[in-house]
């Protein structure tokens, strides 16, 4: 169950996760890709303000041309080897030699030099206003070079090239189909998806200016997108891995307890198993003699009752470690408690059965240390401690329980026995319920492993804990310490 609820943890967070990098990678593509139209918009722009404005010199360099010269492409004056513009279905081949020449000012058959669509003092007449688009100055977008070639459209359908403002061409056949899109476009800028162009148009009185623009400069977004892609799943992978990590860690708490509480029952089960067994063997026996008298059953009788005795103690200590510390603590008493009192008496009640057992017992009790609690759940925990101490002992050994305040008004009880130490791999588990270990049981001594679970909840309960410690020279300790109550 723990694991099929780890996996959801983790396939919840990685989805999470994913869908975050999905919409933040979106966005970031659509903003590079809305960056990029407006530059390639504001590139044409520029272009069409400086083409309605050119220079004497400008105008000396422009290159006319009409439909079908030059073997039906278009290039550019002054541009050696300018990139063609468009989906690329056609190449762009070199200018003829005359059309060279035309570019540097020579006169060649065929060439229409008065359709440039400017005057002689450089001026363009009757240009309509620039669309409204933010004029960009020169070298503030980082340098960034977008081809642009720029064309003049007369009502003829004849068309020149702009060379002086232009860093790109497009071949005949492309341009006239652009041409012939551009000049009906309802906007006077857009995309022309057929022909993969950017474009944007101004009228002037000369005729009609259009400027071009690849569309690959835009589609840019698309290789960052695969970057992030790349990155996103490199990112998502590292995530897995912490998660992994995470959910096992959060989850450990839970699986301990999971674990210890399957063990609880596994065990609670196999020591129930054992009175009940002799119960009903014993019910058997009498059942088997209907006619037997109560005197002569009565070795089977008491058998059973010292059985449900066991049995009635060993539930009664189930429900007491199964009760919630919140619980314990508002359902118990407490009252300023004489801890030296009680020790006291305990040690007292301990004396014969040490004596029986060949044991030393010996006490030092620092007198009047009071602290706030519950006086019977105190005396259970001090007998359990002393209980244990004297079955676990040695034989002709000693049990020594010193009682002392330590410096951080906490109050100090240990119980220490000589004997066998317990090894150091059980000290973690010698608090644990059921739990005894082999080398330090003593056959017949009985017990559930319930005593030290139920002192150390007892010690718990009461603001405080207890220690363990075991070595072969000083023998085993078990430390509690409680808070010192304060005097009125």
């Amino acid at each position: 169950m723990l694991n099929r609820l780890r996996l959801r943890f983790i396939l919840l967070n990685m989805v999470l996760a994913a869908a975050v990098l999905v919409v933040a990678f979106s966005a970031v593509c659509y903003l590079d890709y809305q960056q990029r139209v407006r530059e390639v918009y504001e590139e044409l722009t520029l272009t069409l303000n400086q083409a309605q404005s050119p220079t004497a010199s400008q105008i000396e360099q422009l290159l006319p041309l009409r439909r079908g010269e030059a073997a039906g492409e278009v290039a550019m004056a002054e541009l050696p080897d300018p990139p063609e513009l468009g989906n690329g279905a056609e190449e762009v081949a070199a200018a003829e030699p005359e059309v060279e020449a035309a570019a540097a000012g020579t006169d060649q058959p065929g060439a229409t030099g008065t359709d440039t669509g400017a005057s002689a003092d450089g001026t363009t007449d009757g240009a309509e206003s620039a669309p409204q688009y933010p004029m960009p100055e020169i070298g503030s977008r980082n340098d960034v070079i977008i081809p642009i070639a720029v064309y003049l459209v007369k009502t003829d359908g004849v068309y020149t090239a702009l060379g002086d403002y232009a860093s790109a061409s497009i071949s005949h056949s492309l341009l006239l189909q652009a041409n012939a899109e551009a000049l009906t476009y309802p906007d006077t800028h857009g995309l022309l998806e057929d022909v993969g162009l950017y474009f944007e148009r101004r009228e002037t009185s000369n005729g009609t200016l259009v400027a071009y623009a690849d569309e690959s400069n835009v589609n840019a977004w698309q290789s960052l997108a695969w970057t992030l892609a790349g990155v996103g799943a490199g990112v998502l992978m590292a995530f897995l891995l912490i998660n992994i990590f995470f959910s096992w860690w959060a989850l450990r708490p839970t699986q301990k307890a999971w674990d210890q509480q399957t063990q609880f029952v596994a065990d609670a089960s196999h020591e129930l198993k054992t009175p009940l067994t002799v119960i009903l063997a014993n019910m058997a026996i009498v059942r088997a003699q209907p006619d037997a008298t109560v005197a002569q059953q009565a070795q089977w009788l008491e058998s059973t009752q010292t059985e449900a005795e066991r049995m009635q103690q060993l539930v009664n200590d189930m429900l007491d470690l199964a009760r919630p510390d919140n619980a314990t603590r508002a359902e118990l008493p407490h009252a300023l408690t004489d801890l030296t009192d009680l020790t006291e008496t305990e040690v007292l009640q301990f004396e014969s059965v040490a004596f029986e057992r060949g044991v030393e017992l010996d006490s030092k009790l620092v007198p009047g240390v009071r602290v706030l609690g519950n006086p019977a759940r105190l005396q259970r925990m001090i007998s359990t401690l002393i209980d244990n101490a004297c079955k676990y002992a040695d034989a002709d050994g000693r049990v020594t329980i010193t009682l002392a305040t330590g410096r951080g008004r906490d109050a100090r009880l240990t119980v220490r026995n000589t004997g066998a130490p317990i090894p150091p791999e059980d000290l973690p588990h010698v608090f644990d319920r059921f739990y005894r270990a082999d080398k330090v049981r003593t056959s017949g001594t009985g017990g559930y492993g319930l005593g030290l679970a139920i002192a150390r909840e007892i010690a718990r309960e009461h603001n405080g804990d207890i220690t363990v410690e075991s070595s072969e020279e000083l023998g085993t300790a078990f430390t509690v310490k409680l808070p010192v109550a304060d005097r009125p």
